[in-house]
């Protein structure tokens, strides 16, 4: 959902174009948008800013140098040690957590350079990049698809071993191609709307394929039932989570931006805090709009009830993906909410995550 000086726009992922609608006469609803916003407001202080550096600072190479390597990018494979992620990377500027207990070592200082890997008892589960410096066995962000799979085998269904069971992957979803390179699961993004070019790279554990929500997959095993889902957070894991996500989205924003020659965006705590409670808003209603189901309000009406003054906003929101690299993937493949992030005038943005609701909020002062 997208307002300007004269026009609006609404843009929703799985759901239909409407018209917002408001009754300010209704005190309960000004009630309800009150206390969503205090909520999301409390979070967001306790919110560390994106791009917010560890103490450690171990000097790296510049990235861009670092030679490719036939098992991974720019010098870095799943297995490795995380003394030689450190070595070959330098020290990251933020340590995020991840869904299975891993943490993600984040990358961000140059978006043209971003790159970001999961680590767990000292190894690399995870690499991700949607940045244009990597290249993997000739493969690299905007090669086609006919490059794609004429490097590697493509298979509708793929199979592997995990633990004691035998799991079955669907590789049918738009703006994805899977392949199992080596017993390595490799994901490749797809831009539907550039020919599907590549336009990202994520190296997965199996445990990530198996338990996380990238693909339809079925399981068969015998003897003891294997462990399939995710372990469950408290509170406080599942704050820190959803706060890492929303900075990991920000920052994703940015590397797309940059590779489209547009100015970079920055943080908006005050729209932050916005996203954030209508995230809230729509686990706890148990709905999926850019209008809330409780307040009435639309997106600028949210906006404006918080004191944000803008000449131009927009709204993306996104449900049911795996994490924040997935929701920013799936809005670059629909095409409203590319719009929005593609928007040359915006200037800032604010994100808020609540379970596997994600919202953005775009503001131009």
């Amino acid at each position: 959902m997208f307002r300007g000086k004269t026009f609006r726009v609404a843009v929703f992922v799985f759901a239909i174009l409407c018209l917002p609608t408001f009754c300010s006469a209704d005190t309960s609803l000004r009630d309800q948008a009150v206390d969503f916003w205090e909520q999301g407001q409390e979070f967001a202080e306790n919110l560390a800013l994106p791009h917010q550096p560890i103490s450690d600072s171990t000097p790296a190479p510049p990235l861009a140098t670092l030679k490719t390597n036939q098992q991974g990018i720019l010098g870095i494979a799943i297995g490795q040690s995380t003394q030689h992620l450190k070595e070959t990377w330098g020290s990251p500027q933020r340590i995020d957590p991840h869904p299975l207990g891993y943490v993600w070592w984040i990358y961000n200082k140059d978006p043209n350079h971003y790159v970001q890997a999961a680590v767990k008892d000292g190894k690399v589960m995870e690499i991700y990049s949607n940045a244009p410096t990597w290249s993997f066995r000739g493969i690299q962000i905007d090669s086609s698809k006919k490059e794609l799979l004429d490097t590697f085998p493509f298979q509708n269904r793929i199979t592997f071993s995990y633990e004691n069971a035998q799991v079955s992957v669907d590789n049918n979803v738009d703006g994805k191609a899977l392949f199992m390179i080596e017993e390595q699961p490799i994901l490749f993004y797809l831009d539907l709307y550039r020919e599907q070019r590549v336009t990202g790279i994520r190296f997965l554990s199996k445990e990530a394929l198996v338990k996380g929500s990238f693909f339809n997959r079925q399981f068969t095993y015998t003897g003891q039932k294997p462990s399939l889902t995710k372990a469950s957070l408290n509170q406080e894991q599942q704050d820190k989570l959803e706060q890492s996500m929303a900075k990991q989205i920000f920052d994703l924003t940015n590397v797309i931006r940059q590779r489209y020659n547009l100015s970079v965006l920055t943080w908006n705590e005050e729209a932050a805090r916005v996203a954030r409670s209508h995230s809230m808003d729509m686990v706890s209603h148990q709905f999926f709009d850019h209008v809330s189901k409780t307040t009435g309000m639309d997106p600028f009406e949210r906006m404006e009830f918080a004191g944000i003054h803008y000449k131009t906003a927009g709204e993306n929101i996104a449900y049911g993906q795996n994490d924040g690299i997935e929701a920013l993937e799936g809005w670059m493949n629909s095409e409203g909410h590319r719009k929005n992030i593609l928007y040359a005038p915006f200037t800032t943005l604010g994100v808020g995550v609540k379970n596997d609701y994600y919202t953005q909020n775009f503001v131009t002062p």
